[in-house]
């Protein structure tokens, strides 16, 4: 723009003439869109949550997107996809969780492709544990069912013919269960079903094939020798200590050749034993096996319970009108089924009663005409 003028006398500017010049002028306007990527987050369940198995739990997510619109949201356990769901409420329902500890995330995807991923929720499911007052359960896993959580140092499974599942199999190894938190308890009873795969060669001299069977660094519930039948003439320890038996192949074995490993077969052991520590830590381990020819085992049906004070019989009375009555004594919450016989080759159920105070009083008006009876009491779950 140019401008002419004069000034004057008195100091004020004139314009005389005014004309813009523009020239060659050219214009480009560039417009850039970025795109925000959505957000999201697991709103359930929380973080660190526990369930019982089999769990019904249902993930849940809250996606926005601040400059489009949510296309889709995936959830995973682990690296493996769960559900894709498209439209807000975005949950999805997950049915008969087995126990087990699980890391879920949640994916979300807007319009125009852009992802996010939510924080990791993490989640236990366990397998139900009654009150030791009133079930003495504390730990069971048919591996089947149950499945394989972190209490077990190898969690690796097989499954038999009949596609039923097992913890096994192993070789030469030691597999270690750990539970911990137990309630206060003076003994435990540990029961399982020992599967023993393939050629256990028993009381072999140049190597016995061994399972072993310890609590910690404590006592030693099994050290012995099973032979499955390849040597026959070798003979196994069990059911004595190694060295120390020599009984035919396949003693005290309750199944043979049905787990799919021939030649197999099954044990169900069971040890009671002093323990009061609230963590128990039980080591399988076996020795001395061929791996060449195959060689493993197995565990399956495995509990641990605590064992009961046993009962005890104390004061004893007729009542006026011909009955008869005495206490049952013994820890509080236990239950027990009251029984009588006449001769002690059959017994006949007469009622069902729970200690409370450390006994419990049992009267029996119609004792009947025997000239002798006996009673007594018999630990329920």
């Amino acid at each position: 723009m140019v401008a002419t003028g004069a000034v004057d006398l008195d100091g004020q500017l004139r314009i005389q003439g005014l004309h813009v010049d523009i020239g060659a002028y050219e214009a480009h306007s560039t417009v850039v869109h970025t795109n925000s990527p959505p957000t999201v987050a697991i709103t359930s369940p929380a973080n660190g949550a526990s369930f019982q198995a089999p769990a019904k739990i249902t993930l849940a997510a809250d996606a926005s997107d601040s400059d489009g619109i949510i296309s889709q949201v995936q959830f995973f356990a682990g690296a493996t996809l769960l559900g894709t769901v498209t439209n807000n409420p975005y949950t999805l329902t997950l049915l008969d969780l087995a126990a087990n500890d699980y890391s879920f995330t949640a994916v979300a995807k807007d319009n125009d492709g852009a992802t996010s991923t939510s924080a990791i929720v993490k989640i236990s499911v366990t397998n139900a544990v009654a009150p030791p007052a009133t079930n003495s359960l504390i730990y069971t896993n048919a591996f089947s069912v149950g499945g394989v959580r972190n209490e077990w140092s190898n969690g690796s499974a097989s499954s038999t013919v009949d596609t039923n599942k097992f913890l096994g199999s192993f070789y030469n190894e030691t597999n270690t269960l750990t539970l911990t938190n137990l309630a206060a308890h003076a003994n435990l009873i540990l029961e399982f079903d020992l599967y023993l795969l393939s050629s256990w060669n028993g009381n072999d001299p140049k190597s016995p094939n061994i399972f072993d069977v310890r609590i910690g660094n404590g006592p030693v519930l099994l050290h012995t020798t099973f032979n499955n039948g390849t040597s026959a003439l070798l003979g196994q320890a069990y059911p004595d200590a190694y060295p120390g038996g020599n009984h035919p192949a396949l003693t005290g074995a309750i199944k043979t050749n049905t787990l799919g490993f021939p030649p197999d077969s099954v044990y169900h052991l069971s040890y009671t034993f002093p323990h009061q520590a609230s963590t128990l830590v039980v080591v399988f381990s076996a020795s001395g096996l061929d791996g060449t020819a195959g060689a493993g085992w197995g565990l399956d049906n495995l509990q641990v319970r605590i064992a009961q004070a046993p009962l005890r019989f104390g004061s004893a009375a007729f009542t006026a009108n011909g009955g008869f009555q005495f206490q049952i004594n013994g820890p509080d919450g236990a239950k027990c089924d009251v029984q009588t016989s006449d001769r002690l080759t059959s017994w006949t159920s007469l009622t069902n009663l729970t200690i409370t105070g450390g006994s419990v009083l049992f009267i029996h008006s119609q004792p009947g005409t025997s000239s002798t009876r006996f009673y007594r009491a018999v630990l329920t779950p």
